[in-house]
């Protein structure tokens, strides 16, 4: 093999490994969504004994408690994206006005988490208060992103 047909082999090798790598780059799936995890709610079921009745209630909790939460963080995206177009503005006190409302719905998704909880709370019998007491004080670190979860 003459140095010309080398060198068409080796650009044509370094052609491809470019055109995988591209494809490789430009094609490959992005994340998941984010989805609830489904542990939570085993672990909720699990923990309070619930039986099918209640845990079908719970799931009409879960898809109320989304929505609600989808909502205010939908509001908090179209806050931020106001926010961040006051950089190029000079208006202090909308941007003031802005971050105090970004404040408010926090603590307004705060208290949908509070209340979601609340409403399971209700759906315990008498019987299965005690483990729900005892939920209530891991349910910081079962919410928490990347806290390992409790034992079932």
């Amino acid at each position: 093999m003459n140095k010309t047909k080398w060198l068409v082999v080796a650009l044509s090798l370094l052609v491809l490994l470019n055109l995988a790598l591209m494809t490789f780059l430009f094609f490959k799936p992005g994340p998941p969504p984010h989805l609830p995890n489904p542990q939570v709610r085993e672990i909720i079921i699990s923990q309070l004994n619930f039986n099918d009745q209640q845990a079908a209630d719970y799931e009409k909790l879960i898809r109320e408690h989304q929505q609600q939460i989808r909502e205010k963080q939908e509001e908090i995206r179209q806050l931020k994206q106001d926010l961040y177009k006051q950089l190029i503005s000079e208006d202090l006190q909308r941007k003031e006005n802005i971050i105090e409302h970004l404040g408010s719905l926090q603590m307004e998704i705060e208290q949908v988490h509070y209340n979601h909880f609340e409403s399971i709370k209700e759906l315990c019998t008498p019987d299965q208060l005690p483990a729900f007491e005892q939920l209530s004080e891991d349910l910081a670190r079962l919410f928490a992103s990347g806290a390992p979860r409790p034992p079932q």
